[in-house]
């Protein structure tokens, strides 16, 4: 496994023997957003999706380039073939969360974590 980059005094490097302390990272407060259809407008970086008929999501509305996400949800799938570049399906959970950025007006996943 590589090991994760850090900056330090301006420059980019591996963070090698280095333990790192990050007690939270700040990307403000969660907003529940109930999925009714394919397509879901986003506006800030953290979401719970919500819905009560299993969902699949196409589409996330929103966000420039270089913006991230991370969303959690309930009976909501992320879905690929729309703007999401994932293949296949991503269940959301309120237990796991899932972390994209967005490249070339395309969501594309850098992790998910349980």
């Amino acid at each position: 496994m590589k090991d994760p980059l850090i900056i330090r005094d301006g420059l980019m490097q591996g963070a090698g023997q280095t333990r790192l302390r990050l007690p939270r990272v700040n990307v403000g407060n969660i907003e529940t957003i109930n999925v009714a259809g394919s397509t879901v407008t986003i506006y800030q970086t953290l979401h719970h999706l919500k819905s009560v008929n299993n969902q699949d999501v196409y589409f996330l509305n929103g966000g420039m380039d270089g913006d991230i996400l991370i969303l959690t949800g309930q009976n909501v799938r992320l879905t690929g073939g729309g703007n999401i570049n994932i293949s296949g399906k991503l269940r959301l959970t309120s237990d796991s969360a899932v972390l994209l950025i967005l490249i070339e007006s395309m969501w594309v996943r850098v992790v998910t974590a349980i």
